[in-house]
């Protein structure tokens, strides 16, 4: 449950041990009177963190749910890998001065983490709480800071509040065949039974690919040959929903991610290759957006 440093608390369903100082003694425990979400519900990301280092790893995101404007911090993939006690993610306001209690919300994660421990929830913030002013996010272990705090950063978005665009990928043809456009891959996310969810779906921008049989696009695996079809973990996308393609599509559109499909991070490049003559048309590598 998140506690500001004020002694003002948050509402939330389990009972949870609530830190109220820097003390380690100073805790008491509250019983929560209110569940978050246990449907999937229309949300947008509002800033998110990843931490990825010797002691913990994975992602913290803050959450509002259009419905009710209502906010929540989300853990996804989340590990610490060593004992922990009265482990806490505390959310750190831009200008925060550390040793001071002024500018934290800390939400308490376990009582006693005895080993490492992997974590995926959501847990309800303050109704006045205000992502924007927030900058940084760090684990505390036993009232002291495990490891750098990180940066809580903006996601790009397709439009105002449209989905997250996560990574994209610039199409070249050869000399020999027209491939132009760009390759997004997006996701939306949605709270389900308490943790977050990501959709992911391939967004399609000024699409134009030479006609041809049997032509699909491959989301390709090996970072050291990314025009690689062929290689272990790369996905065939069938676009006009055939097992024998013609990349008929042009424009803009927005497709499924393959069966298959785990992580944006996963796939080197967007590839338009002719199965029938093993025949590379173009292709674009994939890159971050900042």
């Amino acid at each position: 449950m998140p506690v500001r440093h004020d002694g003002e608390r948050f509402t939330g369903a389990r009972p949870v041990l609530v830190s109220v100082g820097f003390r380690p003694d100073d805790i008491e425990t509250q019983e929560r009177t209110e569940s978050g979400p246990t449907t999937a519900e229309e949300l947008s990301i509002l800033k998110t963190a990843t931490l990825s280092s010797s002691e913990v790893s994975g992602t913290v995101s803050l959450l509002s749910v259009a419905a009710d404007n209502s906010s929540f911090l989300a853990l996804n993939d989340f590990v610490i890998n060593d004992a922990c006690d009265d482990a806490e993610i505390r959310l750190q306001e831009a200008g925060f001065t550390s040793g001071t209690t002024s500018g934290v919300v800390v939400v308490p994660l376990t009582a006693d983490t005895a080993s490492a421990v992997e974590l995926d929830f959501t847990e309800p913030l303050d109704e006045d709480f205000e992502a924007e002013l927030f900058d940084q996010v760090a684990l505390w272990c036993g009232g002291a800071q495990l490891g750098d705090a990180v940066d809580l950063v903006t996601p790009t978005t397709v439009g105002d509040g449209g989905p997250l665009l996560l990574r994209e990928a610039v199409m070249s043809g050869t000399s020999s065949y027209t491939v132009e456009g760009m390759v997004q891959i997006i996701g939306s996310g949605s709270i389900v039974d308490d943790a977050l969810v990501t959709t992911y779906s391939l967004r399609f921008q000024d699409i134009e690919v030479s006609s041809g049989p049997d032509v699909f696009l491959y989301l390709t695996a090996d970072f050291d040959d990314p025009e690689d079809v062929d290689s272990e973990g790369s996905l065939r996308v069938e676009l006009d929903g055939t097992e024998r393609g013609t990349f008929s599509f042009t424009g803009n559109f927005t497709d499924a991610v393959p069966e298959g499909f785990i992580s944006p991070e996963d796939y080197a490049a967007a590839v338009v290759w002719c199965d029938q003559f093993s025949v590379f048309f173009g292709s674009g590598l994939f890159e971050d957006v900042a």
